[in-house]
């Protein structure tokens, strides 16, 4: 038995994922109003940014027209692009108010977290902790925590926002011209099968990793700790092949992980090109 206990490192799935979403969601409750906030924040922000291209359209109009008949509407452009500096100007001020906001919510979720789990821990029983490694559990109450922490209240308002940037994009698109628009939804819809396709099997590759992960942790800090019982007992080989082991397992995780999350970009890259490819043949052809 190795110096800290037995390693208890299997990840396990949640009974209910949308009662582990609710109880998470009721857990930041207490912080609500910063999120209420940063959610409004976010939509203020992302609706700036919506309408800022239609005020651009007129000024580009303008000038066209201006061009044409050599007589500009001065008046025309410069309101137009008065509102367009002022909805860029508060696109990015209640933007950075929910930078501030929401940040805030997170850490004061992490902090009353880290709270709990300090009390939690005094009263777990001790058959419960004997039957864990003392490197796992630390890795729970650092990597899994500090995680939650800083992706809880982001990612609420970034859903938000990029659901409100969705939504709004298309139905601006289909009052600007809807064939233009049906033929950039086309190749962005084929790109999101895709990056769900690519999500669905790497995400094998990144519970590996957390399980790898926790298993290094425990096996240094047990190591580290219990040095003395390994040199007695001349177990330093043992402990150095199972150190191999896990390590060459969090090197094959690791690194498929990485790739899957490099490879999103990359086909998402590879559609937009597409999109603005379509989109130019397109239009050439409506003109002509």
């Amino acid at each position: 038995m190795p110096p800290g206990g037995p390693s208890w490192t299997t990840m396990e799935k949640p009974k209910s994922l949308w009662g582990t979403l609710a109880a998470l969601l009721r857990y930041i409750g207490e912080y609500r109003w910063h999120i209420i906030a940063g959610i409004v924040f976010s939509l203020v922000s992302s609706a700036a940014l919506l309408i800022a291209p239609q005020y651009l359209a007129v000024m580009t109009d303008g000038i066209s027209d201006g061009i044409s008949s050599g007589t500009a509407d001065l008046a025309l452009i410069g309101g137009a692009g008065a509102v367009l500096v002022l909805l860029y100007v508060m696109s990015m001020v209640f933007s950075t108010l929910q930078n501030y906001v929401v940040p805030r919510a997170s850490e004061l979720n992490g902090d009353a977290m880290r709270r709990d789990l300090s009390k939690k821990a005094f009263r777990i029983p001790l058959r419960a902790l004997d039957r864990m490694s003392t490197g796992n559990v630390m890795s729970l109450f650092t990597n899994d925590t500090d995680t939650i922490r800083t992706q809880s209240a982001e990612c609420i308002c970034d859903t938000v926002t990029a659901l409100t940037m969705m939504v709004g994009s298309v139905v601006m698109m289909m009052l600007t011209n809807s064939t233009l628009a049906i033929v950039s939804i086309i190749p962005v819809a084929a790109g999101f099968a895709v990056m769900l396709t690519i999500i669905k099997r790497s995400q094998g590759y990144f519970v590996a990793q957390a399980r790898s992960l926790g298993q290094m942790n425990a096996l240094v800090e047990e190591l580290y700790y219990g040095m003395d019982i390994v040199n007695t007992y001349n177990d330093g080989e043992r402990a150095m092949a199972r150190f191999e082991e896990i390590n060459e397992s969090l090197y094959r995780s690791a690194f498929r992980t990485r790739f899957a999350t490099g490879l999103m970009p990359r086909v998402m890259d590879l559609v937009s090109n597409l999109g603005y490819v379509l989109v130019c043949v397109f239009g050439s052809m409506m003109i002509l």
